[in-house]
Protein backbone atom coordinates (compact mmCIF):
# COMPACT_ATOMS: atom_id res chain seq x y z
CA UNK A 1 0.00 0.00 0.00
CA UNK A 2 2.84 2.37 0.84
CA UNK A 3 4.44 1.81 -2.58
CA UNK A 4 1.10 2.55 -4.26
CA UNK A 5 0.72 5.87 -2.36
CA UNK A 6 4.29 6.87 -3.23
CA UNK A 7 3.73 6.21 -6.95
CA UNK A 8 0.37 8.00 -6.83
CA UNK A 9 2.01 11.07 -5.23
CA UNK A 10 4.83 11.04 -7.79
CA UNK A 11 2.29 10.77 -10.61
CA UNK A 12 0.29 13.71 -9.24
CA UNK A 13 3.42 15.87 -9.01
CA UNK A 14 4.39 14.98 -12.58
CA UNK A 15 0.83 15.67 -13.79
CA UNK A 16 0.92 19.07 -12.08
CA UNK A 17 4.29 19.88 -13.70
CA UNK A 18 2.95 18.77 -17.09
CA UNK A 19 -0.15 20.96 -16.67
CA UNK A 20 1.99 24.00 -15.86
CA UNK A 21 4.17 23.39 -18.91
CA UNK A 22 1.11 22.81 -21.13
CA UNK A 23 -0.43 26.12 -20.02
CA UNK A 24 2.89 27.94 -20.52
CA UNK A 25 3.23 26.45 -24.01
CA UNK A 26 -0.32 27.55 -24.87
CA UNK A 27 0.32 31.10 -23.64
CA UNK A 28 3.58 31.30 -25.59
CA UNK A 29 1.93 29.95 -28.75
CA UNK A 30 -0.85 32.52 -28.47
CA UNK A 31 1.66 35.32 -27.89
CA UNK A 32 3.63 34.29 -31.00
CA UNK A 33 0.43 34.11 -33.07
CA UNK A 34 -0.65 37.54 -31.80
CA UNK A 35 2.76 38.96 -32.68
CA UNK A 36 2.67 37.46 -36.18
CA UNK A 37 -0.90 38.62 -36.83
CA UNK A 38 -0.83 42.08 -35.20
CA UNK A 39 2.64 43.38 -34.37
CA UNK A 40 4.63 41.94 -37.27
CA UNK A 41 2.45 43.56 -39.97
CA UNK A 42 2.81 46.93 -38.19
CA UNK A 43 6.57 46.42 -37.99
CA UNK A 44 6.83 45.50 -41.66
CA UNK A 45 4.67 48.45 -42.78
CA UNK A 46 6.90 50.89 -40.90
CA UNK A 47 10.11 49.17 -42.06
CA UNK A 48 8.95 49.29 -45.70
CA UNK A 49 8.27 53.02 -45.41
CA UNK A 50 11.72 53.57 -43.91
CA UNK A 51 13.59 51.33 -46.37
CA UNK A 52 11.98 53.18 -49.30
CA UNK A 53 13.31 56.47 -47.92
CA UNK A 54 16.74 55.00 -47.22
CA UNK A 55 17.12 53.40 -50.67
CA UNK A 56 15.46 56.11 -52.80
CA UNK A 57 12.67 53.63 -53.62
CA UNK A 58 15.12 51.06 -54.96
CA UNK A 59 13.79 48.53 -52.45
CA UNK A 60 10.05 48.56 -51.80
CA UNK A 61 8.71 45.58 -49.91
CA UNK A 62 9.72 43.43 -46.97
CA UNK A 63 8.29 39.98 -46.31
CA UNK A 64 8.76 37.64 -43.36
CA UNK A 65 10.41 34.40 -44.43
CA UNK A 66 8.01 31.48 -44.65
CA UNK A 67 10.41 29.11 -42.95
CA UNK A 68 12.46 30.20 -39.98
CA UNK A 69 13.30 33.76 -39.06
CA UNK A 70 14.32 36.83 -40.96
CA UNK A 71 13.07 38.83 -43.90
CA UNK A 72 13.05 38.88 -47.66
CA UNK A 73 13.38 42.28 -49.33
CA UNK A 74 12.02 43.08 -52.77
CA UNK A 75 13.74 45.43 -55.19
CA UNK A 76 11.69 47.78 -57.40
CA UNK A 77 12.13 45.39 -60.36
CA UNK A 78 10.40 42.59 -58.41
CA UNK A 79 13.53 40.57 -57.61
CA UNK A 80 13.62 39.36 -54.00
CA UNK A 81 16.67 38.89 -51.80
CA UNK A 82 17.51 37.53 -48.38
CA UNK A 83 19.71 39.99 -46.47
CA UNK A 84 22.86 37.90 -47.00
CA UNK A 85 22.48 38.45 -50.77
CA UNK A 86 22.47 42.25 -50.42
CA UNK A 87 25.49 44.51 -50.50
CA UNK A 88 26.83 45.40 -47.07
CA UNK A 89 25.49 48.96 -47.36
CA UNK A 90 22.00 47.87 -48.44
CA UNK A 91 21.88 45.26 -45.68
CA UNK A 92 22.77 48.01 -43.19
CA UNK A 93 19.95 50.16 -44.59
CA UNK A 94 17.53 47.27 -44.12
CA UNK A 95 18.82 46.78 -40.58
CA UNK A 96 18.35 50.49 -39.79
CA UNK A 97 14.80 50.44 -41.21
CA UNK A 98 13.83 47.38 -39.15
CA UNK A 99 15.47 48.78 -36.00
CA UNK A 100 13.66 52.11 -36.30
CA UNK A 101 10.38 50.36 -37.12
CA UNK A 102 10.79 48.07 -34.14
CA UNK A 103 11.42 51.04 -31.85
CA UNK A 104 8.34 52.86 -33.13
CA UNK A 105 5.92 49.93 -33.21
CA UNK A 106 6.72 48.39 -29.83
CA UNK A 107 5.78 51.48 -27.85
CA UNK A 108 2.43 50.91 -26.17
CA UNK A 109 1.71 54.56 -25.42
CA UNK A 110 1.97 56.39 -28.74
CA UNK A 111 1.35 59.79 -27.08
CA UNK A 112 4.55 59.73 -25.01
CA UNK A 113 7.24 58.18 -27.15
CA UNK A 114 10.78 57.44 -26.10
CA UNK A 115 13.62 59.37 -27.74
CA UNK A 116 15.96 57.76 -30.24
CA UNK A 117 19.55 57.91 -29.04
CA UNK A 118 22.05 57.35 -31.84
CA UNK A 119 25.82 57.45 -31.47
CA UNK A 120 27.75 57.70 -34.76
CA UNK A 121 25.83 54.82 -36.29
CA UNK A 122 26.09 55.89 -39.94
CA UNK A 123 29.73 56.90 -40.40
CA UNK A 124 30.28 54.09 -42.92
CA UNK A 125 27.43 55.22 -45.20
CA UNK A 126 28.35 56.97 -48.44
CA UNK A 127 27.13 60.55 -48.92
CA UNK A 128 23.79 59.64 -50.56
CA UNK A 129 22.96 56.99 -47.97
CA UNK A 130 23.89 59.41 -45.21
CA UNK A 131 21.62 62.08 -46.70
CA UNK A 132 18.80 59.51 -46.89
CA UNK A 133 19.20 58.49 -43.25
CA UNK A 134 19.23 62.17 -42.17
CA UNK A 135 16.01 62.65 -44.18
CA UNK A 136 14.52 59.65 -42.35
CA UNK A 137 15.64 61.02 -38.98
CA UNK A 138 13.94 64.32 -39.75
CA UNK A 139 10.74 62.45 -40.58
CA UNK A 140 10.92 60.40 -37.39
CA UNK A 141 11.65 63.55 -35.37
CA UNK A 142 8.08 64.69 -36.02
CA UNK A 143 6.94 62.09 -33.47
CA UNK A 144 10.12 61.22 -31.56
CA UNK A 145 12.89 63.24 -30.04
CA UNK A 146 16.22 62.27 -31.60
CA UNK A 147 19.56 62.63 -29.86
CA UNK A 148 22.21 62.06 -32.51
CA UNK A 149 25.83 62.12 -31.40
CA UNK A 150 28.70 62.44 -33.84
CA UNK A 151 32.29 63.57 -33.81
CA UNK A 152 32.50 63.60 -37.61
CA UNK A 153 32.33 67.01 -39.29
CA UNK A 154 31.09 65.59 -42.59
CA UNK A 155 28.06 64.19 -40.73
CA UNK A 156 27.44 67.34 -38.68
CA UNK A 157 27.48 69.46 -41.86
CA UNK A 158 24.30 67.71 -43.01
CA UNK A 159 22.39 69.35 -40.15
CA UNK A 160 21.33 72.98 -39.86
CA UNK A 161 23.22 75.00 -37.27
CA UNK A 162 20.11 75.36 -35.07
CA UNK A 163 19.83 71.56 -34.96
CA UNK A 164 23.33 71.19 -33.49
CA UNK A 165 24.40 71.44 -29.88
CA UNK A 166 28.16 71.28 -29.58
CA UNK A 167 29.40 69.56 -26.45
Amino acid sequence: FHNYQLKKSTFQEQAKSWAILAVAEDILTKAIEQYREVRLPQLIDAAEKYVRILTNNRYLNIYPQEQGEGFIIERNDGIRFVPSELSQATAEQLYVAVRFALANTTERNQSSRFPFIIDDSFVNFDEQRLRNVIHLLREISVTNQILFFTCHDHVAKLFQEEEIIRL
